[in-house]
């Protein structure tokens, strides 16, 4: 996924909308194959694909994957499909799927991941964080006077892919859901501090967000907000790799902008050195520091992407 040459129809249509808590993606494309695709731009090991059926067994093991492309994706067919038609459990217990040998119908198949270490096991740990990403093209006229790029490109794909990884991580992390609710956080009529049960449920608010659409600002701005819109300019992309820990506050604003705040609220702009964007950065900073940012330079795959 998301190579140089993957079409804008292709980059932006349903079927690269990806969730945070399942970055590794598991979806029936008949009764007896699956499509897996991994929308992390970096090598994953050690993947167990989990399954459950409804009114049958859950988290059946369907198979492990010793080594995952990044943004890679394959398609195959369900192992028990053959003798002796069994599979395990998460638990250990062996399963008897000769019912299922001919198939199982799609409408009844949920799927997970897990992993016992590594870059993998991270990114099942944001189960529970409900975001929906997908890249999107707001400006399908090409407007050369728009804020937003001409045509959202497959490099900018594979770069947000590692920004919302990294942020999600930080979101989802209780360290930064202390320093949040502890943060004097000033609310839209630019007086009022919100109370710490007020922040406690923004918080929670932040972790459930739901559906994001990805843009790419190309002039004016370094980034536009509000509703499902997220957007941020190329060089900050390009330099949440590059300079990481990086954070010059653009993809928190933004998020501030989603979540109903205005520029009267910290919740955008910070006043005297405290706000959203501030504790954000800070975590950010900390959780890179302690080597808990599952997106790194290291091991970000394409690093001519975040070149000067």
């Amino acid at each position: 996924m998301y190579t140089d040459s993957e079409p804008l129809s292709v980059l932006t249509s349903a079927d690269r909308l990806f969730r945070i808590d399942r970055l590794v993606r598991v979806r029936p494309v008949s009764e007896t194959r699956i499509e897996i695709a991994n929308f992390a731009p970096a090598e994953l090991r050690d993947v167990t694909l989990l399954m459950s059926i409804d009114g049958g067994p859950t988290n059946v093991e369907v198979a492990t994957i010793d080594v995952f492309a990044p943004h890679g994706i394959t398609e195959i067919d369900y192992p028990f499909l053959q003798a002796p038609h069994e599979a395990r459990t998460t638990s250990g217990q062996v399963v008897d799927m000769s019912a299922h040998r001919t198939g199982i119908d799609p409408a009844t198949v949920t799927f997970d991941f897990t992993s016992p270490t590594g870059l993998a096991a991270r990114l099942a740990a944001l189960d529970g964080m409900n975001w929906e990403l997908a890249l999107h093209d707001y400006n399908p006229d090409n407007d050369p006077e728009s804020s937003w790029a001409l045509d959202p490109e497959p490099v900018h794909a594979r770069l947000y892919t590692a920004i919302v990884i990294n942020w999600a991580t930080v979101v989802n992390d209780p360290g930064l859901r202390s320093a949040f609710i502890a943060e004097p956080i000033i609310d839209n009529d630019g007086t009022t501090l919100l109370t710490a049960q007020e922040k406690a449920a923004l918080h929670d608010r932040m972790r459930g967000f739901g559906r994001t659409n990805l843009g790419v600002i190309s002039q004016n701005v370094s980034g536009l907000g509000g509703g499902s819109v997220l957007g941020v300019h190329n060089y900050v992309l390009r330099a949440h790799m590059r300079d990481m820990p990086w954070s010059d506050g653009t993809y928190t604003h933004e998020f501030g902008h989603q979540l109903g705040f205005g520029h009267s609220s910290t919740m955008t702009y910070p006043r005297d050195d405290q706000g959203w964007t501030v504790v954000a950065r800070r975590e950010l900073i900390r959780l890179s520091d302690a080597g808990a940012l599952p997106i790194t330079q290291a091991n970000y795959y394409q690093p001519g992407d975040y070149a000067e």
